[in-house]
Parts: structure tokens; C-alpha cells; sequence
């Protein structure tokens, strides 16, 4: 059954780049339906669809190739394999592995488990069947018109209006991101906001706010060319609760971005967008994760800086691929050359090639991108990871703050254990000596911070920008060591998670030396920077829980609103916590599983929280309690369902590295 030499010449010369065009086109197609079946096309945005379609176009590209490749050997060694054959081989193989993948990512346990196996059984053999009923319509319609050998015009016009939508969602991308950064750049000669958030920064490990080790002493200078607030409260002792109400001025009831999945609800106005909206320049640089596009942070951001992979990361084929990796011999090249091919897709408008999160890296990175528009007027939020776990400070801050009492290795993180809930479960004792030598790496990670925030504003000022920029300081949560029987952060409101720094600087704006002792909570910092670009009009019109503290801020007086600070934590449903805190006393309301506890404390002579007062003060606890009670259901009745980020496996693991998942 050999071909005529006429016949080898034309597979030598005509099958493979035939094969490649229609593995191009095939797997075009291919993740342009997965896009529109996944119903995340709104999500992903012209840019996103574009990079998972092109990402499957190169994949199946390559795959037409190897088919060639195999069909030109095979035609060589005798073999009668014709356009048509290799052609529905292609297009079977494709609809096996990509209907496959999805069916065992979404439905069904893995790709290894016994029901995937008999559905991959199945499904092969219903491929193996469309294959044959493609080469005999193909192999008709060729007899019909041998010419189209050499001139494949169905192929190639399939092909071209391919290419043209996909160029066409390429720029509508890139033109939607030109357009809000040129009108962004409108403002020339006001005022920069810089928002600087610190992950994981207690308030009492800073020398502006008691601690007697020198662990801040740039910060500290900063405060007293500044206004400090001695009792600001984050809305979270999490990150991603706290995080969305400070972008949000929303009470997490409201917002409802607690499980790790969990984003702003699309629709919701974030502090970036609004200063967008005031034509300001915005990007958003982050060490954290959990701070990105990916969960709802990138709504009005003109450049986000961020460790995120890319949409093209999320197709099913890699995340089935994933799962095959360590579990196969040698599909671990297989899944690296996936990766590099998923690499090659450019990154969507106005994201920055992320090389690091140290906070070297991110000031590094952020000028950078204050230097493209030195005279546009910017807003900035920049998220550290130091001090978060684990604490591994480069040297010198790695030995700071050792005191030579422990001669055993240095403890960078506690033990890890199931989420926790105080008081309902507790952490794992560690011997004092360890527990010291942690806080020890924990505080010269504020150390290491502190100067590398130092040299930020040094190089503001070197820019000529300092005396045209208003600052913000303050940490998303702070962080336990086992103050009352937890680690890290997230298992309770106590104020070593929840009582954050906050540090108000802009020379020859905000008054100096103040200390001011009001309560003041992430809420307020949305209308507060608002107000301070005036942008009062904006605060109008917004359903918001925060109130705007810039007069009182140019007042310079050391007391004036005095909100109650309400707080709240998520473990699931049934489980949570929530505290408010009103008139020096505070109160905590802890439900697991459906078992309540109630503590109040007395802030003022019980700064530690040790003393429970609950039934000693039962009027104060339960007026307290009421309090709450309808707060939360007042924010609960405007709660806005959260969208879904996706995690992928590579997310996961960084998560994982961090804590955040188990």
C-alpha cells in the first residue's frame, strides 16, 4: 500500500505545514469554547480569552507538527498514510485530551481515579470513532478535489478569521488599558497618594508606639513628621478580610471576601478605581497573593505588580497535565515545555514582569514606574510581606535582635496546625526559648522594612516628590505569639491581630507630632484619602461604612470622631468571630459550630486583654452585644455576593508556603 513518489512528495512538503495550521486552528477553537463554557470570558476580560486561545492554538500547533512529523516517517518507511488520516488523527487527539481534562477536572475525582479511567476508556473509544467518521467525509471530499492538497482554502480562511479575532480581543485589551492610562495622566501638579500596607505589622513591635526594642527607627521618624492614631482597627485579623474593607470602606459582613476563593464583588468601587475616576495614575504592587487581580484587587489599576500566573494557566489542560506530573515517568518534561509554551502568551496590559516581593524589589519596581510619568499625579498601594511568616530577614537582621539566651536554630515560624479558633481550640506550647528566638526573626523583619522604607523616601525626596505626597502606613492584621494561645494570625480579635498602626504623613499638609487617640478604622481610609484629593462629591454618592477623616486630620487636634470599630474573622458559616469597640471597652462574640462565648474587656486598664469582665459588667456586655448584633446585620442586609478567583496549582503551593492553606 505505498504511496506514488508524486504522493510521498506532497506529505514531505505539504502534510506538516498543513497539520500545523489545522492543530493552530483546532486548539484555537478549542480554548476560545472552553472560555465561553467556563462563563468566565466577563472575568477574563479581551486580553484573557485572547491568551487562553492563543496558548491552545501553540499547543495544538505543536501537536500538528509531531503528527506530521510521524505520518512523514511512517510514509517513508512504506506506509499509506494520507492528508486525511493524519488530519482526523489530530482533531480526535484533541477532542480526547481536551474533552478529557475537563471532564475529569470538573467532574469528575482525577485523572487517575477509577471513574476517570472508564470515562477515558469511553470517551477514547468515542473518539476513535470520530476520527474514522472524519476521514471517510474528509478522504470524500478530497477525492472530490484533489487540488486542495496544495491549496487548503477552507483551512486557511478558517485560519485567517481565526487570527483576526484573536488579534482583535488582543487590542481591544491593549487599547482599553492605553485609553485608562492616558486619561489617567490628566492630572498634573496635585497631590500623590502612596497607601503603604504592611503585612502582618503589630503595632506594639514599633517604637512609635511603645516597643523598647529599635526595630523601626525610620518609621518612627516618620510618625513625628506626621499624625499617628493610637487606636486604628483593621476590619480582619486576615488578610483578605482586612484587605477588602480597606479598599472597599465595606465591614466583611458586607463584602463577604473571606474564604481564600473569595473577590470583590465585580461592580464593587475600590479606592484604586475611585482615584482612577479622580484622574489619577494607579497601580497596585504586592508581595502578597491574596492582593490581586485574581480576587477583585485590579478593578481601575493602570499597572499591577504582582506573583500571578497568567489566564492561560488556568486551562484545563495544564491543570489535568499538573496532576499527571509526579505521578507519571517523565510527563514532568512534558509539563515544563506546557508551562514554556504558556510563558510565550505576553501578559495582559499593564502588568509588570514580576521578578520578586522583598521590599527591596517592590520600592525597586514601584519607582521604576513612578519615573514612566514623573509629572502625572499618582495613586500607589504598595503591599509588603515583611514580617509576615515566615521570618527570614536577610542578614544583618537575621542576628539583630538575638539575645544569646537560645543556642538552637532559629525558629522562623511556628508550628503549623488546623485553623484555629479561640478559644475553642489553641495552638501548640513551644518552649519560651523558642518562641523568643521567633519574635526575634519577626522583629528583625521590621527591621529590614524599616529600611528599606527609609530608602523610599529618601528617593521621593530625591525626586522632588515628598513635599507633593500624602502617605498612609498601616498593616492589614497584626500577628500572635501565643498572647492568648494562637500563632500567626486569623484564629481571634484580639488586638495583637486587630489593633493595626496607622500613620498619616504629608509635609506641609498634615500636621506634625500629633498623636491622636480617636478610633479610626481601615473603613475610614478610603473617604479619608478622598477627602484629602477632594473628592468629597465621590463620598456623596457611595454606600459606604467609613467616615472621612481629613478635616480632622488638618485640625491637628488629638481627638474627634470616635466610631465604634467593629471586626470580624470567618472560619466557615458557623464558624467566626466578631468584636466592636466603643467607649474603651471591647467586646468579642466567638460562635463555633453553633457553642457561643461573649468576653469584654476593658481597654483602658487592660490594655492585654487578660481580664474578661463579662459577668462582672453583664449591662455593658449585653448593650454591647445588642450593639453588635445589629451592626453586623445592618452591613449583612447590603451584603454583595463575592466573585471567584481562581486558585491554580502553582497559587496553591505559594499559599500553601505562607500559611494560607493547608
Amino acid at each position: 500500500m505505498a504511496l506514488e513518489p508524486h504522493d510521498r512528495d506532497a506529505v514531505r512538503w505539504a502534510v506538516l505545514p498543513y497539520l500545523l495550521l489545522l492543530g493552530a486552528v483546532v486548539g484555537a477553537v478549542a480554548g476560545l469554547l472552553e472560555a465561553l463554557l467556563d462563563g468566565s470570558t466577563r472575568a477574563l476580560g479581551p486580553h484573557g480569552v485572547f491568551s487562553v486561545a492563543a496558548f491552545y492554538g501553540l499547543v495544538w500547533a505543536g501537536a500538528g507538527v509531531l503528527v506530521g512529523a510521524l505520518g512523514w516517517i511512517l510514509t517513508l518507511l512504506g506506509l499509506r498514510l494520507s492528508r486525511a488520516l493524519l488530519g482526523s488523527f489530530l482533531v480526535s487527539l484533541a477532542v480526547f485530551v481536551l474533552v478529557g481534562a475537563y471532564v475529569n477536572i470538573a467532574l469528575l475525582p482525577g485523572v487517575l481515579a477509577k471513574p476517570s479511567l472508564v470515562a477515558d476508556a469511553v470517551l477514547l473509544a468515542a473518539c476513535v470513532a470520530l476520527m474514522l467518521a472524519i476521514f471517510r467525509t474528509w478522504r470524500r471530499r478530497l477525492k472530490a478535489e484533489r487540488a486542495t492538497l496544495r491549496r487548503p482554502a477552507p483551512l486557511v480562511l478558517a485560519a485567517a478569521g481565526l487570527g483576526v479575532l484573536l488579534a482583535a480581543l488582543g487590542i481591544a485589551g491593549t487599547r482599553s488599558s492605553e485609553r485608562d492610562v492616558r486619561s489617567s495622566h490628566r492630572r498634573e501638579g496635585g497631590l500623590n497618594v502612596i497607601l503603604v500596607v504592611v503585612d502582618a505589622l503589630r503595632a506594639d513591635h514599633l517604637g512609635c508606639y511603645g516597643y523598647e526594642r529599635e526595630t523601626s527607627p525610620n518609621i518612627d521618624a516618620f510618625a513625628r513628621e506626621g499624625t499617628v492614631f493610637t487606636n486604628a482597627y483593621a476590619q480582619g485579623s486576615r488578610t483578605k478580610e482586612a484587605t477588602a474593607s480597606l479598599v472597599t470602606s465595606l465591614y466583611p459582613s458586607t463584602h463577604r471576601v473571606w474564604q481564600i476563593s473569595a473577590a470583590i464583588p465585580e461592580g464593587t468601587p475600590t479606592l484604586p478605581a475611585l482615584m482612577k475616576g479622580e484622574g489619577y495614575r494607579t497601580a497596585v504592587l504586592s508581595a502578597n497573593p491574596l492582593v490581586s487581580p485574581t480576587f477583585g484587587f485590579g478593578y481601575g489599576v493602570d499597572s499591577f505588580y504582582v506573583d500571578r500566573t497568567g489566564p492561560q494557566f488556568r486551562a484545563v489542560l495544564l491543570r489535568a497535565a499538573s496532576q499527571l506530573e509526579s505521578r507519571i515517568w517523565g510527563f514532568g518534561k512534558a509539563m515544563s515545555i506546557l508551562k514554556k509554551l504558556a510563558k510565550l502568551i505576553p501578559p495582559p496590559p499593564g502588568s509588570r514582569s514580576y521578578e520578586g516581593g522583598d521590599a527591596t524589589t517592590i520600592n525597586r519596581e514601584f519607582l521604576s514606574w513612578v519615573d514612566e510619568a514623573p509629572a502625572a499625579d499618582f495613586f500607589a498601594y504598595l503591599h509588603y510581606m515583611e514580617p509576615h511568616a515566615p521570618y527570614e530577614p536577610p542578614p544583618p537582621f537575621d542576628e539583630m535582635f538575638n539575645s544569646g539566651d537560645y543556642d538552637g536554630p532559629k525558629v522562623i515560624a511556628p508550628p503549623r496546625a488546623p485553623t484555629m479558633l479561640l478559644p475553642f481550640s489553641r495552638g501548640k506550647v513551644l518552649p519560651e526559648g523558642e518562641r523568643l528566638s521567633m519574635i526575634s526573626q519577626y522583629d528583625g523583619s521590621i527591621a529590614y522594612f524599616d529600611r528599606e522604607f527609609g530608602r523610599l523616601l529618601t528617593e521621593l525626596e530625591r525626586r522632588g516628590l515628598a513635599e507633593r505626597t500624602l502617605i498612609v502606613l498601616t498593616a492589614d492584621h497584626g500577628e500572635e505569639f501565643y498572647d492568648h494561645g494562637g500563632w500567626e494570625h486569623g484564629q481571634s480579635l484580639f488586638n495583637e491581630l486587630v489593633h493595626v498602626p496607622l500613620i498619616v504623613w504629608g509635609p506641609g499638609r498634615v500636621p506634625a507630632g500629633v498623636v491622636a487617640a480617636t478610633t479610626i478604622r481601615h473603613v475610614d481610609v478610603p473617604p479619608t484619602l478622598l477627602g484629602a484629593v477632594g473628592a468629597e462629591r465621590v463620598l456623596e454618592a457611595l454606600h459606604i461604612e467609613g467616615v472621612n477623616y481629613w478635616p480632622f486630620i488638618l485640625s491637628g487636634a488629638g481627638s474627634g470622631p470616635d466610631p465604634p470599630a467593629v471586626s470580624e474573622v470567618y472560619v466557615s458559616e458557623r464558624s467566626f468571630a466578631r468584636s466592636l469597640v466603643a467607649d474603651g471597652y471591647k467586646l468579642i462574640h466567638t460562635s463555633s459550630e453553633g457553642s457561643e462565648l461573649v468576653a469584654l474587656f476593658d481597654l483602658t486598664e487592660d490594655p492585654g486583654e487578660t481580664h474578661d469582665l463579662s459577668e462582672q459588667l453583664p449591662d455593658i456586655a449585653e448593650s454591647m452585644l445588642s450593639g453588635l448584633v445589629r451592626l453586623h446585620q445592618e452591613s449583612a442586609d447590603r451584603g454583595r455576593a463575592p466573585g471567584r478567583g481562581f486558585i491554580d496549582d502553582a497559587t496553591r503551593e505559594k499559599l500553601r508556603a505562607l500559611g494560607y492553606v493547608e
